[in-house]
């Protein structure tokens, strides 16, 4: 499960993600729709790890990503390499 907590995210005096709260549960598919400029790069940015909220957290299988991020990403890694080409698509 991935819990987002209060994400907030500006880019010098203009704020692009306020107060963001939702979970993502385990095998779930979600989609993120509005207009442009709204901030959904900017989210899926910040879920994988490239920028970071200025407030909130993100956690991800129970790891703050912020402070664990390479530890994630690592576990991930892990899983592909064990995976055969016919296993992984």
């Amino acid at each position: 499960m991935i819990t987002l907590m209060n994400i907030n995210k500006s880019f010098e005096q203009k704020s692009v993600l306020y107060d963001i709260n939702f979970n993502i549960p385990e095998n779930s598919i979600k989609t993120l729709v509005g207009p442009n400029g709204i901030g959904k790069t900017t989210l899926l940015n910040t879920l994988c790890g490239f920028i970071y909220p200025d407030k909130g957290k993100i956690i991800c299988d129970n790891s703050n990503l912020r402070k664990d991020i390479f530890t994630v990403l690592l576990g991930s890694l892990q899983l592909y390499a064990r995976s055969t080409v016919k296993e992984f698509a």
